[in-house]
């Protein structure tokens, strides 16, 4: 494994903290609009008041099906006639491996990702050979694309763009004991599971809390770990690292895949001067609470109304004929 200088190990754990503080407002902000697109009645931690008029998810849900209707699909061709049985069989090996890695559902979170914030998709190949860790879409040897929630997110705030960032990387748990028996991990004799929370180590809270509950300690099967990899762009490497604690990296390797890092972002508007993009929710959220607030109004203005008769005393009798006669009937008054 290769070797970070503990001075700089230090630097990048105190840039990390600073970063995630600094992406605070950003995860808060995602978490309002992220309620208010799954309403009252989703679960015990939604919306407090009704909403009667979606149209967050109406705008979700326009744009995902222009964006993200359907997985893609690969087409191989070729000018020379001898290659086109190869490039039929790679074709058909391509789009196995998309409906297998479910990439079509990876782009689907990925584009309400950035509808709310910003959509982070990691890419890689799995090459850990002693266990599968990942999760059980990952097969040994397979490439992967799996989405990165912004609550599991840091990235170099100082800089004004993605290119300028000197790390980026994502937090993920694992079961505790599989982390110890791979091979693909050192320094692993110190690690401690990780409780899990429904909060952010600033305090925010966490989208995922909305199904989950905000309980901090919830009923686990395994203990499990936080783990951060983060890619270091100018020494083009891939540092996993415990998320609590000073404990030493547990991997580093040198990155061997694209100039642009495992990282796709998908952002819709961008912010001159600003990395942080400008996602379509934090338009639309003003006019979603108007439109709201104006309809539970006209409700409660409508349970509130009344049709009163009023008649004349020692009239009881037409009052009471009145208030028993059918639509359109004929009434004798006395």
């Amino acid at each position: 494994m290769m070797n970070l200088p503990e001075t700089k190990l230090k630097r990048l754990r105190e840039a990390i903290c600073y970063s995630r503080r600094k992406l605070m407002p950003f995860r808060q902000q995602r978490y309002d609009a992220i309620r208010q697109y799954v309403g009252f009645h989703y679960s015990d931690d939604g919306t407090s008041d009704r909403v009667p008029v979606n149209l967050l998810e109406l705008a979700v849900n326009i744009y995902t099906q222009q964006m993200a209707a359907r997985a893609p699909k690969a087409l191989v061709q070729t000018r020379f006639g001898v290659l086109k049985p190869m490039a039929a069989d790679f074709e058909l090996a391509l789009n196995h491996l998309i409906r297998e890695i479910r990439l079509g559902q990876t782009f689907r979170l990925a584009v309400i990702d950035a509808l709310f914030s910003m959509g982070i998709i990691k890419t890689g190949l799995e090459r850990r050979a002693s266990v599968e860790i990942a999760g059980y879409l990952h097969d040994v040897g397979q490439p992967f694309a799996e989405v990165v929630s912004l609550d599991n997110w840091v990235h170099d705030t100082t800089a004004t763009r993605l290119e300028q960032c000197q790390f980026m990387g994502d937090r993920y748990r694992l079961p505790l004991e599989l982390v110890k028996e791979s091979k693909a991990f050192k320094n692993t004799d110190g690690l401690q599971a990780t409780v899990k929370t429904a909060y952010n180590e600033s305090g925010d809270t966490k989208a995922e809390s909305l199904s989950h509950g905000t309980e901090t300690d919830p009923d686990e099967f395994k203990d499990h770990v936080e783990l951060w990899d983060l890619w270091l762009p100018f020494e083009n490497l891939l540092v996993t690292i415990p998320a609590e604690g000073e404990g030493k990296p547990l991997r580093i390797i040198e990155w061997d895949g694209p100039e642009t890092g495992p990282y796709k972002i998908l952002s819709f508007s961008e912010v001159p001067g600003n990395i942080m993009p400008l996602a379509p929710s934090a338009l639309w959220m003003d006019l979603h609470d108007l439109a709201n607030r104006l309809f539970r109004k006209l409700g409660r203005q409508a349970e509130r109304q009344k049709t009163v008769l009023g008649v004349q005393t020692g009239s009881e009798d037409d009052g009471d004929r009145i208030v028993r006669a059918n639509d359109g009937e004929a009434l004798k008054m006395d």
